[in-house]
C-alpha cells in the first residue's frame, strides 16, 4: 500500500492584485502575489460524503413520495370525480 501524504493532495491557488482600471502598467497596480494552498479531501472522506449524500437523496425521495401521496389522497377525499374533472385545464 502506497502512503500519500497531505502534499500530494495540495492544489496551489495564486492571487495577484491588479489595477482598478484593468491596465497592468498603471501606477495603481501592485505587484503582490499571494499563494495559498487548498488541501483536497482524502478518498475515504469523499466516499463517506458520497454515501451520506446517497442516504439523504433516498430519504428525500421517500418524504417527497409520502407528501405527494398525502396530497393526492386528500384531494380525492375532498373532490368527487366530476369536480376533479372540471378542474382539468384543456
Amino acid at each position: 500500500m502506497q502512503y500519500i501524504d497531505d502534499t500530494a493532495r495540495e492544489q496551489a491557488i495564486v492571487f495577484i492584485k491588479v489595477s482598478k482600471t484593468g491596465y497592468m502598467l498603471n501606477e495603481d497596480t501592485e505587484d503582490i502575489i499571494i499563494a495559498r494552498k487548498l488541501i483536497s479531501p482524502r478518498l475515504t472522506d469523499l466516499k463517506t460524503l458520497v454515501g451520506l449524500l446517497d442516504l439523504l437523496i433516498t430519504e428525500a425521495k421517500i418524504k417527497i413520495q409520502k407528501t405527494g401521496d398525502k396530497a393526492h389522497n386528500t384531494f380525492l377525499k375532498k373532490y368527487t370525480p366530476e369536480q376533479a374533472k372540471s378542474l382539468l385545464i384543456q
